[in-house]
């Protein structure tokens, strides 16, 4: 996931049957960010700077990042 107008960087790490996404807000600006229909809420919080929320969406994959946050997910 990489949206330079937004200053979103994301991207994620797979080993065997584990996977994490990395997802960054640059911008000085409230950014909204929508994961692949592949990520579910079955993804954890390991660690996240900034106030990240979780939009109440069918897919529950969509997130409100504040400006210059950062986000882990894991399965």
């Amino acid at each position: 996931i990489a949206n330079d107008e937004k200053m979103i960087l994301g991207y994620s790490r797979t080993k065997d049957n584990d996977e994490i996404i990395i997802l960054f807000n640059r911008s000085g600006e409230k950014q909204f960010v929508s994961l692949p229909d592949k990520v579910k809420m079955g993804y954890k919080t390991i660690f996240s700077v900034g106030l990240i929320s979780l939009i109440d969406t069918e897919n529950g994959n969509e997130f409100e990042m504040e400006p210059l946050s950062a986000l882990i997910l894991g399965n």
